[in-house]
């Protein structure tokens, strides 16, 4: 059964690979849409295909940096699994590791374990590294690569039914859209602080254009990336209209919409904001010591193009339900969750009809300061295609978890991640 599930999922990715190869060739090339029979050929594929009978369970998880030993070893225990996994279903919200060896043995792991595998890269995997065997381009070539290597696994990268609830993979990048205020007595920490900034290659043309200040100029390449991300996103979106539209006509509308990104959709889900009604970021929540930190992560954090598409996804799948788009979608049995990584500080919270989750592994270092509990992952929809809700909202874990202590402020490493 395993094996035949996987060959369809392969050809569904391959198909809606095809798409994004073709679509990511025009739009470097400043061309314009892909082509419409490639196109159509994808949609009518992944709609028949991704519709599954049954309702497996849905589990997320993110940042498993499995590149640190306590992470990998708590991947190979028989403790890592729920005891439904071989029926289930894995979300894993990138960050797995830059190796390419790391990332085949834990995707891998995954996606022999659980019924089906969903996943899309994080900042970690886009590192290049020309001594790795097979690496040797840009951070966009090395995207190919992780894509390619997804496929080999099974692992699947474009939208799918399941069930009763869709899924959608988005590609994403930062571009400062939610960035706070500085923060802080001192001068705003460094970008080259950032990993990223040293460890991914990126074509010239993400930075024509740009100002020759350092700092202006890789605001201007991360928004071109961010952009350019977000056009890899529009087949995505389309085959995962095409399937909601066609669960509708079928007469079995998809009752839930599962979206998910590596980086952060929304000012909100940033670490430290604390009340998800307040429209303002409030400098009181920021007086723990780590302040230059908060602000500088929040300039690498995700961006709001994420936030758009998925919402105005959320909008077109609400108007299938009885009432027409302004509807109720949770009213008729159906919740939309929004997974991201990237933070490693635990949130799932609700605001203007998302549920935003985000399920980090993390590092060892930050479980001893009392930051993230231990690894486990998070069942967002039962075996019967029910939403499993919130065991209590996380808005900031480690203020809100007895027994916890806060993050030292000291604990600055030279390089972040």
């Amino acid at each position: 059964r395993r094996r035949r599930a996987s060959s369809q999922c392969l050809l569904v990715w391959k198909t809606g690979r095809a798409l994004l190869v073709c679509g990511l060739a025009a739009r470097s090339a400043g061309g314009g849409a892909v082509g419409k029979p490639l196109a159509a050929q994808a949609l009518a594929v992944a709609s028949v295909v991704g519709r599954q009978p049954g309702a497996p369970a849905i589990y997320c998880i993110s940042d498993l940096h499995t590149d640190r030993i306590e992470n990998m070893a708590w991947l190979r225990s028989a403790q890592a699994w729920p005891e439904d996994a071989a029926s289930a279903v894995a979300v894993v919200a990138g960050d797995v590791s830059h190796r390419l060896n790391v990332l085949e043995e834990t995707l891998g792991t995954i996606a022999t374990t659980f019924s089906r595998t969903f996943f899309m890269p994080g900042n970690h995997e886009l590192w290049v590294d020309k001594g790795e065997e097979g690496e040797g381009g840009d951070s966009l070539a090395k995207l190919e690569l992780v894509l390619s290597l997804c496929a080999s696994l099974g692992v699947e990268t474009t939208p799918s039914l399941v069930g009763n609830v869709q899924v959608v993979p988005l590609f994403s990048w930062y571009d400062r859209s939610l960035c706070i205020p500085p923060q802080g007595d001192g001068p705003p920490l460094p970008l080259r602080l950032w990993a990223d900034y040293t460890r991914c290659e990126w074509p010239a043309h993400f930075s024509e254009g740009a100002a020759h200040h350092a700092a202006a100029s890789a605001h201007h390449r991360d928004g071109a990336i961010a952009a350019h991300f977000a056009r890899l996103n529009l087949p995505q979106l389309a085959i995962a209209r095409e399937q909601l539209s066609a669960a509708r006509e079928a007469g079995t509308p998809a009752t839930g919409l599962l979206s998910f990104s590596h980086f952060l959709p929304d000012l909100h889900c940033l670490p430290d904001w604390c009340d998800p009604e307040a429209e303002q970021f409030d400098q009181s929540w920021i007086a723990h010591g780590a302040a230059r930190k908060a602000a500088l992560f929040a300039s690498v954090a995700g961006s709001s193009r994420i936030d758009a598409q998925v919402r105005a996804l959320a909008e077109e799948w609400r108007s299938g339900f009885p009432g027409g788009e302004h509807s109720d979608a949770g009213a008729a049995g159906g919740e939309h969750v929004h997974v991201f990584g990237h933070s490693h500080r635990p949130k799932d919270f609700e605001l203007r009809g998302c549920r935003y989750v985000h399920n980090p592994v993390g590092k060892g270092t930050e479980r001893d300061w009392g930051v993230l509990p231990e690894p486990h992952f998070l069942r967002l929809w039962d075996e019967h295609g029910q939403a499993v809700p919130a065991e209590r909202k996380i808005i900031r874990y480690w203020a809100e978890s007895a027994g916890s202590r806060r993050e030292e402020p000291n604990e600055l490493a030279h390089t972040l991640e």
